[in-house]
C-alpha cells in the first residue's frame, strides 16, 4: 500500500487515501492528461527545487473534478505549498472564477507567482501570505463567501479552521469543504500511535462527525 493522501469533504465529505500502485497505474491510462504545460514547469521546478514536495500526484485530479462538479466560482485554499493544487483548480474555474490561496510562507508566493504570470488561469490566483486565520478573520470582515475550501495547512489548527469557515458564513450553504491528510498514515485509528499530528486530525475527524450543520460521506480511490 501506497502513502495515505486524503481529502475529507463536508456537506460532502471525502476521505481518499491511496490503495495498490498496480491498480493506480492502470487508472492513469484512463485519466486525460494535465492541459498546461506551465503545470508540467511547476511540477518540474517543485520536484528540482524543494526537499519535500507534496500533493505532487493525481490527487489534483480530484481537487479540479471537484470545482467542476460543485460548479465552483469562488474556491479558498488553506496552505498553497507552491501552487501545484491552486494552479489545477483554476484550470476548472470560470474566467471570472477566483481563487484566494493562504500561505504562511512569503518565499512560496515568490516561487509560485513567476508560474501563475505564465499561465492563462493564473490571474484567478491571489495568494495572500502571513497566518491564514489572519487572512480568514480579513476575508469574514469583508463579508467573502467561497463556494468550496481546501484546507492543506498545519494539522493542529484544522479544527480552528473549520469551525470559523462555518462560524464566520464564510462558506456558502451546499458548499464543499475538503480536507487533507485526514487519515494521515493510519495515525489517526492505530491504537498504538502517539503521534501529535495523528491525534490532532482524531481530534478534528471527531468534531465534524459530531457537527449537525455538516454532511459526511467517504470514498475510498487510488492515487499516488
Amino acid at each position: 500500500i501506497a502513502t495515505f493522501n486524503e481529502y475529507l469533504n463536508f456537506h460532502n465529505v471525502y476521505f481518499m487515501f491511496d490503495v495498490f500502485i498496480d491498480a493506480h497505474n492502470y487508472s492513469q491510462l484512463f485519466i486525460k492528461p494535465i492541459k498546461w504545460k506551465i503545470i508540467i514547469l511547476l511540477l518540474y521546478k517543485t520536484l528540482k527545487k524543494l526537499t519535500d514536495p507534496k500533493l505532487l500526484n493525481s490527487c489534483v485530479y480530484v481537487l479540479k473534478m471537484l470545482v467542476h462538479m460543485s460548479k465552483a466560482k469562488r474556491v479558498l485554499e488553506i496552505g498553497m505549498f507552491t501552487g501545484y493544487g491552486a494552479l489545477s483548480m483554476a484550470e476548472a474555474l470560470p474566467e471570472n472564477g477566483q481563487i484566494v490561496a493562504c500561505e504562511l510562507e512569503p518565499y512560496l508566493k515568490e516561487f509560485a507567482q513567476p508560474i501563475f504570470d505564465k499561465s492563462p488561469h493564473g490571474k484567478k490566483i491571489t495568494v495572500k501570505t502571513g497566518p491564514a486565520m489572519d487572512t480568514l478573520k480579513e476575508l469574514a470582515a469583508t463579508g467573502e463567501q467561497f463556494d468550496m475550501v481546501f484546507i492543506d495547512a498545519d494539522k493542529h489548527n484544522y479544527i480552528n479552521y473549520y469551525k470559523f469557515l462555518l462560524d464566520h458564513n464564510l462558506l456558502r450553504i451546499d458548499g464543499v469543504i475538503c480536507v487533507d491528510n485526514t487519515l494521515f498514515k493510519g495515525r489517526v485509528y492505530l491504537k498504538d500511535s502517539a503521534d501529535d499530528f495523528g491525534k490532532a486530525l482524531r481530534d478534528f475527524n471527531q468534531v465534524v462527525t459530531n457537527d449537525f450543520r455538516v454532511e459526511q460521506v467517504c470514498k475510498f480511490f487510488s492515487q499516488i
